[in-house]
């Protein structure tokens, strides 16, 4: 009987274990899709905003930049929207705060202008977890 019992129990613990290892992988792999999902969906948004501004760039007013700044934030599901020059100063942002919270996003759209290139990464603002992207004009 004790025999049995064991047998039952490792048997139990075993195909316990087997369903954690892939519950935890399937996490994992669902997490990893969500980001990759999350990355291609910001570079197109990040597009398509450059693409607007981007020819008007160097002539066009903060007033017209935050319009079009406006526009955007309106239409998606953003905490924010901001556009800086390639020193890290803020020129236009959308009615949210974030831009002010985010104290580090002028240094990071500094340093992608820098470095020609996109840069995505999830910071803590305000005790919240977001996804930053920035892409050079």
């Amino acid at each position: 009987m004790k025999q049995i019992l064991t047998a039952i129990l490792f048997a139990v613990a075993t195909i316990s274990f087997v369903a954690l290892s892939f519950t935890v992988n399937q996490v994992h792999r669902e997490e990893q899709r969500l980001r990759t999902d999350l990355e291609h969906r910001s570079s197109l948004f990040a597009e398509s905003l450059k693409d607007i501004v981007e020819p008007t760039f160097t002539t066009a007013s903060p007033k017209y930049l935050k319009a079009v700044v406006d526009r955007f934030a309106t239409r998606e599901r953003f905490a924010g929207i901001a556009i800086y020059d390639g020193q890290g100063n803020l020129i236009a942002a959308d009615s949210s705060n974030l831009a002010q919270e985010f104290t580090n996003a002028g240094q990071m759209a500094g340093d992608a202008m820098n470095e020609d290139r996109a840069v995505g990464d999830f910071v803590t603002v305000a005790d919240e977890r977001l996804h930053i992207f920035i892409i050079p004009i």
